[in-house]
């Protein structure tokens, strides 16, 4: 009887395998749900109004983004195809995804015109296109519209709740959503300090004339956040804002994923609230589990408390949803480092030097590695070349490490010309932390004066902690010296 149990048990199981379960080369079973949505161009030559286009761009990726069933890749990957001369495929290989959205806006007083096309490698035309003659009024619903037929086009599952979260409209008044749209433009291309002011600016009349636009006061919120990451404001000056807003936004909305991370950074870097920052970051992966960047900042608290296995998962994962995001790419490295595989972490940076050689980040973290591998002269060279990227921007940090190199070259003097560089940076408007000046004392072995320089750093909330380890935490001189466990406590990594 066992014989013929079996026997059945194996008729059955190849009835269901040829018959039910549906066969692997069945198109739509191995339809690939992955789209990349490139920049919208605006048809006519009036460059001042391409921020409608870029706008219109930007919520139609956003509600892509919703379906958990789709993979989505972010604004920051496929900006780099803007003008592009790159056939379709090309951009569909670098990207490795199945399908593209192109896109064209018009608007003519209250008049829109909207052309869309879904474009698949290999397909002679368009999956398909259209074309939308609408009043401005209608814009959410046009947006709605384009996200729903291109995830129905791809057979992705839209649950109701991602429905609903699509359907929802911003903003009840079009001249606030104006300013909103303006002030993200200003804020993702700004090319000067001006430009951030004017997005706050902008964020500011949208907030004045419609007080429940949640997404004006998280935009609001992430102005400032660049304001004191370029050093225009102070940690003091900004993250209270940074914080306020954010908690505006999600008063209004709480569902805003990338709100709930901009509070932990607050959390993270200015209040030293560690708890309160994983709160936040896991509640941003749980309104959004595919949201990039709350998968590389809670990576960043893991790396913090040496939790290295849980920060690459989530650094995996991030570069999983999206390989081309260069900030996970670039503490992928940094975690490699800090956990001795130190040929990994050197091969990684070559990699992101190779491919992203215009973004000054790569080569300030090639040299401050190549300084604790005691290779100065490269990290000089590193140095050289992210300034000349940098041009006019603040480079105190960057002044600091050359200061701690000629230090520990014996070049004293050379070292001492870096307080007066960070001088000068100051009296030029932008705001020089104390920490800058921590590495030249170091350089010169100068401990006395490198805790106390520290001490107003942690005054000004200047210290953001996850760089304090990977960047002076392997100092030998500074991490045998009995007051660095204390400085540890005092903000809040005594374990």
């Amino acid at each position: 009887w066992k014989i013929a149990s079996y026997f059945s048990f194996v008729v059955i199981v190849a009835l269901i395998v040829l018959n039910i379960i549906p066969r692997t080369n069945n198109k739509k079973d191995i339809l690939d749900k992955s789209i990349a949505v490139l920049p919208f161009t605006y048809l006519s030559d009036e460059l001042d109004k391409q921020y409608l286009a870029d706008g219109t761009m930007d919520e139609i990726l956003l509600n892509l983004s919703k379906v958990e069933d789709l993979r989505v890749m972010s604004k920051t990957s496929v900006e780099q195809y803007r003008n592009t001369d790159k056939t379709i495929t090309e951009i569909c290989g670098e990207l490795d995804v199945a399908y593209l959205l192109e896109g064209s806006f018009l608007k003519n007083g209250n008049q829109v015109r909207l052309i869309v096309q879904l474009i698949q490698p290999g397909m002679e035309g368009h999956a398909w296109s259209k074309k939308y003659d609408r009043n401005w009024q209608d814009i959410f619903s046009v947006q709605s519209e384009i996200a729903q037929l291109v995830a129905n086009e791809l057979q992705a599952v839209i649950t109701p709740e991602e429905k609903k979260r699509i359907d929802e409209i911003p903003t009840e008044d079009l001249n606030a959503y104006e300013y909103y749209l303006l002030g993200k433009n200003r804020l993702n291309y700004h090319e000067k300090d001006a430009d951030l002011w004017r997005a706050i600016d902008y964020f500011q009349q949208a907030i004045n004339i419609d007080p429940a636009f949640a997404l004006a006061y998280s935009a609001l919120a992430n102005a400032y956040y660049r304001l004191t990451i370029s050093a225009l404001l102070s940690p003091g000056e900004a993250y209270p804002k940074v914080s306020e807003y954010s908690q505006k936004a999600l008063e209004l909305n709480e569902e805003l994923a990338y709100t709930h991370c901009l509070l932990g950074i607050v959390k993270l870097s200015y209040e030293y609230d560690y708890s309160g920052a994983e709160k936040e970051y896991m509640r941003a992966l749980e309104i959004d589990p595919k949201s990039d960047e709350a998968h590389t900042y809670y990576a960043r608290l893991h790396f913090l408390f040496r939790r290295t296995d849980e920060a690459i998962v989530h650094i995996d994962r991030a570069l999983e949803l999206d390989p081309h995001f260069f900030w996970a790419k670039l503490l992928k490295s940094e975690l490699h480092f800090s956990a001795d595989s130190i040929n990994e972490a050197i091969r990684l940076l070559e990699e992101l030097r190779n491919s992203y050689p215009y973004i000054p980040a790569t080569y300030w973290v090639s040299a401050v590695f190549y300084t604790h591998l005691g290779r100065y002269e490269e990290a000089l060279s590193m140095l050289d070349t992210q300034l000349a990227l940098m041009g006019d921007d603040n480079i105190s940090d960057e002044i600091g490490l050359q200061g701690f190199i000629y230090g520990r070259l014996d070049q004293k003097d050379e070292a001492l010309k870096q307080q007066a560089r960070l001088d000068e940076l100051s009296l030029k408007g932008y705001y020089v932390s104390p920490r800058t000046r921590v590495w030249i004392y170091l350089g010169l072995d100068n401990l006395d004066e490198a805790f106390a320089v520290l001490e107003k750093a942690y005054i000004d909330h200047s210290i953001d902690p996850v760089s304090f380890i990977l960047y002076f935490y392997p100092i030998e001189s500074l991490q045998s010296d009995p007051r660095f466990k204390d400085y540890l406590q005092k903000i809040g990594l005594n374990n």
